[in-house]
């Protein structure tokens, strides 16, 4: 399907269908005579990437990142692996070779996220002095908690409260200890379960 009567002709934008046997007739004033060159257009490779688990994590993590579709590889980060494992957040792309042809993946984003630490302090509706028999509120305030934390309330080690980030009483007595233990669900969270103590002294 290709034609011409240049001396020197030029494909462009090749396929793979332009692969096969090229002749060329040349005639001048003493005559004609006939020349072939077979010649092979490979196809680009399919450069891909595929990820051991999440490319979202936390600090400490890691995923590996296994290229696709060539023979040899470049990574954007300078590796020459066909795996690399990555620690750190950013966008990650390959340059597949096969055949003397090259291709470049999309990128796959790694996102990693920092730790975090949980802690809970408490507050009380009006301060640490109140009479007997009178009622009053303590608030947890958390950081770090998630979007739903769980509480625990205890009076002088005890349970008491029903998972409420207020506890009311009107039962306490001079030097009863009120605390609050708050279990965190933010992601990344560097400890499972952190408390911080308040003490509250009563009249």
């Amino acid at each position: 399907s290709f034609s011409s009567t240049s001396q020197n002709p030029t494909i462009s934008n090749a396929t793979t269908a332009a692969t096969g046997t090229y002749n060329v007739t040349v005639t001048n004033a003493c005559g004609t005579t006939t020349s072939s060159v077979s010649a092979t257009v490979n196809a680009k490779p399919t450069a891909s990437i595929s990820a051991s688990g999440s490319t979202t994590f936390c600090s400490g993590n890691s995923v590996t990142l296994t290229a696709a579709g060539g023979s040899t590889y470049l990574w954007s980060t300078g590796a020459t692996t066909s795996s690399i494992n990555v620690t750190s957040s950013g966008n990650y792309t390959v340059q597949a070779t096969q055949n003397n042809c090259s291709n470049t993946s999309s990128a796959t984003t790694v996102t990693v996220n920092s730790l975090v630490t949980p802690s809970v302090s408490i507050t009380s509706s009006s301060g640490n002095i109140i009479c007997n028999g009178n009622s009053k509120t303590f608030t947890a305030t958390p950081t770090n908690g998630g979007a739903s934390p769980a509480y625990q309330w205890k009076v002088n080690g005890n349970n008491v409260g029903s998972n409420q980030s207020t506890y009311s009483t009107n039962t306490l007595s001079n030097g009863d200890v009120v605390t609050c233990s708050m279990t965190s669900n933010a992601t990344c969270r560097s400890e499972e379960h952190t408390s911080e103590l308040q003490s509250r002294q009563y009249l």
